[in-house]
């Protein structure tokens, strides 16, 4: 990994111990649902060929929301699809539970493309806007290099301090760079995940200058220095993993 897209990493540590103070406290429509779907042994052809013909009739028959499907090329559980929905509340999770479109999507699942599902698994997860950068427009991205940072109990408060900091310096120095954090709401948590898109695979090259370069720039190489210090203290493990979105598999919602 290239050094320079890695300090944009180390970011990402900044902000999960404040995580579940934050994530509760308002039903912003900021809440991503996904699925983990594993093939059955030797019907990974036929689970991929089943859940196109799903997202077909999800197009014809209108869902109201949007799905992006994801498939692992790094990491462990290489044969896993990933399928996510973003930009719900709540609130919104029970009303399309309880909808009628829901209901039908699911009997046509269950009869079209479980016979090949070994394994399923849920999360939920909520997108942190004040530490992200991801302008309107941005992308299209297929491909997302995401790094996800469980962290040490305490601290989350100067967590969130410092990354908010840090992106703040970044943006005043003009740093534009595209990225998301992503506060795990489920599983082995406080975790964060830092979602780094990009349209191919040279783009994980990185930029001519990393974060940690402009911040040094700006604000002086021990100021910079105690800032990732701050940070690095309250890791406990870390993991990435590079996932690339289908657009035969996607589906961008009939109320976008």
């Amino acid at each position: 990994m290239h050094y320079k897209k890695m300090a944009l990493a180390l970011l990402a540590v900044a902000g999960l111990m404040l995580a579940p103070l934050a994530a509760f406290s308002a039903d912003d429509p900021n809440l991503a649902r996904m699925w983990v779907v594993t093939p059955k042994p030797e019907m990974s052809d036929k689970l991929e060929e089943a859940m196109k013909a799903h997202n077909a009739w999800r197009v014809e028959h209108k869902d109201p929301w949007g799905w992006n499907t994801y498939h692992t090329v790094t990491g462990d559980g290489l044969g896993a699809w990933y399928i996510r929905s973003a930009g719900h509340s709540y609130a919104d999770l029970d009303a399309y539970g309880d909808s009628e479109f829901s209901k039908k999507a699911w009997k046509h699942w269950m009869e079209t493309v479980d016979p090949y599902v070994e394994t399923y698994a849920g999360h939920l997860a909520e997108f942190a806007p004040e530490i992200s950068h991801w302008p309107e427009g941005s992308g299209p991205y297929e491909w997302f290099w995401v790094y996800t940072y469980h962290l040490k109990p305490g601290g989350g408060r100067p967590y969130f301090a410092a990354v908010k900091a840090i992106t703040d310096a970044l943006r005043e120095a003009g740093w534009d760079e595209v990225w998301s954090f992503i506060w795990q709401l489920d599983g082995d948590v406080p975790a964060m995940s830092l979602v780094i898109p990009e349209k191919n695979w040279a783009g994980f090259a990185g930029p001519e200058e990393g974060a940690r370069d402009t911040l040094a720039k700006a604000l002086g190489e021990d100021k910079a220095d105690a800032m990732w210090g701050a940070m690095y203290a309250q890791i406990k493990s870390a993991t990435s993993t590079i996932y690339h979105r289908h657009a035969d598999m996607s589906y961008e919602g009939a109320a976008q």
